[in-house]
């Protein structure tokens, strides 16, 4: 096959989870590996280092030993944040309690910057103690539109959860089309989280869960941006014809990949090597894709 997609298609399609499940990785660990991704030149990856909101204290101390040259983290991080700062992305209970503490630790002159706030719905007006220039995506409950309608309607994005630790926590393909239906026409941008492992839908021998594929996804949300139904949603959701799910990619104008992408902003995945391998395996990305942001090792984030 010849010809890529659009360069936004894929762009800043990831954010770094490896602290969640089924990953969690060590805080050192997890700052290594991120370092390291910042040499993958595909753009696929955010540079966003997902963090939950009771582990900020831990994140600053790791920082704080890699800048002095001691911790197993060795270094200072090189990101997409201003000054070199690490671009965290915090996700926390929406409750004023912990959001706030998580906040305040961050105030002053940290070696990070806040480039996102995500976490389930709870209060709302937790997130006015959050910069109004840092998006903030809240995770809904399943089928609830209300809930969607009240988040927009107080300036936030959503996120969909598409997978988990049990069979019930993987939403059907109607499901999620529903949800990428109503972000696409009601101009809402969501976020991703969980059991997108892989670009194509698959079956887990060891779990016999089947996940959602993260390109398919991508193609659901192009669809509906460009004015689909439910049905063609739905359809291409479950769709694991590798070439015609590719052949698609390749087809989406310019235009649309940009509104599209306006609308699926990232998933969050614990690993970061997986989607960059996928998309190269698939001929969609090349090794010096436009946009920088990065990939690694190591499955799919709970964020």
């Amino acid at each position: 096959m010849t010809g890529h997609p659009p360069p936004g298609l894929f762009a800043g399609l990831v954010d770094d989870a490896g602290l969640f499940p089924p990953e969690e990785l060590p805080m050192p660990a997890a700052l290594r590996r991120h370092r390291h991704d910042r040499a993958d030149p595909t753009g696929v990856l955010t540079g966003h280092f997902l963090c939950a909101a009771s582990r900020v204290d831990e994140l600053l101390e790791a920082l704080a030993a890699g800048a002095r040259g001691r911790g197993a983290f060795g270094g200072r991080l090189d990101g997409t944040a201003a000054e070199g700062r690490l671009a965290l992305g915090l996700v926390s209970p929406l409750e004023p309690s912990t959001l706030h503490t998580a906040l305040a630790r961050l105030e002053g002159d940290p070696p990070v910057e806040l480039v996102g706030v995500e976490g389930l719905l709870g209060d709302l007006a937790a997130l006015a103690a959050v910069p109004p220039s840092v998006p903030c995506f809240v995770e809904t409950p399943r089928g609830d539109r209300d809930a969607l309608a009240r988040v927009s309607a107080a300036g936030h994005g959503v996120k969909i959860r598409c997978g988990g630790a049990r069979a019930e926590q993987f939403p059907p393909s109607a499901e999620v089309a529903r949800f990428v239906v109503a972000c696409a026409r009601g101009g809402v941008p969501f976020k991703a989280t969980a059991g997108l492992h892989h670009a194509l839908p698959y079956r887990d021998r060891r779990t016999g869960f089947t996940h959602h594929g993260f390109l398919n996804l991508v193609l659901a949300t192009c669809r509906a941006v460009d004015g689909a139904g439910l049905p063609a949603v739905s359809e291409i959701l479950d769709r694991t014809d590798e070439a015609a799910l590719v052949a698609e990619a390749r087809a989406v104008p310019p235009e649309l990949a940009r509104a599209a992408r306006r609308a699926l902003v990232a998933y969050g995945s614990c690993r970061t090597d997986a989607p960059v391998d996928d998309l190269r395996r698939l001929g969609l990305v090349s090794s010096a894709a436009p946009s920088g942001a990065t990939a690694s090792a190591g499955t799919e984030a709970s964020a």
